[in-house]
């Protein structure tokens, strides 16, 4: 095995609990950051936020500061469009997976 045979792995299962708890989120991010469809932009970067009149259709973004559905804050969802809205300000639909529940929200 190479340099893997130098390498004592620790046998105690609170240290592989806790390297868990650690890696995991991290890995999560590295991963959605990539996507599997090969998003553009640096590796690691957060998504765009709802607002930026940067949002293309398709691009990943992160849900905040809803005032009156405040349970899809933090959210991540790909954005699949814009829509009019009161005032001529335009609203960008976002699809959100909640579990098996597919959301469709329409974001300022």
């Amino acid at each position: 095995f190479g340099i893997l045979s130098f390498i004592e792995l620790p046998s105690d299962p609170t240290v592989w609990m806790i390297g868990l708890m650690l890696g995991w989120p991290l890995l999560q991010n590295l991963f959605a950051a990539g996507g599997a469809s090969g998003a553009s932009g640096a590796s690691g970067a957060a998504p765009p936020q709802a607002g930026s009149p940067s949002i293309q259709e398709g691009d990943l973004v992160k849900v905040e500061e809803l005032e009156v559905h405040k349970e899809y804050n933090g959210l991540q969802g790909r954005v699949l469009g814009r829509v009019a809205a009161d005032g001529g300000d335009v609203k960008h639909r976002v699809q959100l997976q909640i579990g098996s529940e597919t959301k469709v929200l329409a974001i300022r």
